[in-house]
């Protein structure tokens, strides 16, 4: 019994490791593997020429609850991302994912701080389209008191245009 374990785990591996090998050959230099974790890798154009990929360091603009925000995106080939606010105050982090159509989604939190102390915690998902340098996008936001209820829900777009690669 335990040869034909033994076998059905190593065809299994196999599989595995050929399904890995596959997708990697089809999406191209820029694709990344996705850890066993539950985090998504991003989907990226596979056809370099394109550029419609959200890799990079992107300065952004938009309005977020009736207000002018300009942070600085930086979407790694992990699946994660960074923003630092033009007032540098905090930190924010999340994960993305693209088609190969531009397209792409995002989940962003970060904390409001008064006083040095976190007093809030934004919630945001947008959707957007990538096109060579620049990208545009929507979605809701939610504030979160520091025991996870929600406080209000705001609108947000944005548009960004690529700094680096």
């Amino acid at each position: 019994m335990s040869i034909s374990r033994s076998r059905r785990a190593a065809t299994r591996a196999g599989l595995l490791a050929a399904s890995v090998v596959t997708a990697v050959a089809g999406l191209g230099a820029t694709a990344a593997v996705a850890a066993d974790t539950g985090t998504a890798a991003p989907h990226v154009a596979s056809d370099a020429t394109t550029h419609n990929s959200l890799l990079g360091v992107w300065k952004v603009k938009g309005i977020a609850n009736g207000n002018p925000v300009e942070p600085t995106y930086t979407f790694k080939a992990d699946g994660t991302f960074v923003m630092i606010p033009e007032d540098n105050a905090y930190v924010g982090s999340g994960t993305w994912k693209q088609q190969r159509d531009g397209s792409f989604t995002f989940h962003l939190e970060h904390y409001i701080y008064a006083d040095g102390k976190p007093v809030s915690q934004i919630r945001a998902e947008q959707a957007g389209k990538v096109t060579g340098d620049t990208f545009t996008s929507s979605g809701i936001s939610g504030r979160y008191d520091l025991d996870g209820n929600l406080l209000e829900t705001f609108s947000v777009t944005i548009s960004g245009t690529r700094l680096s690669k």
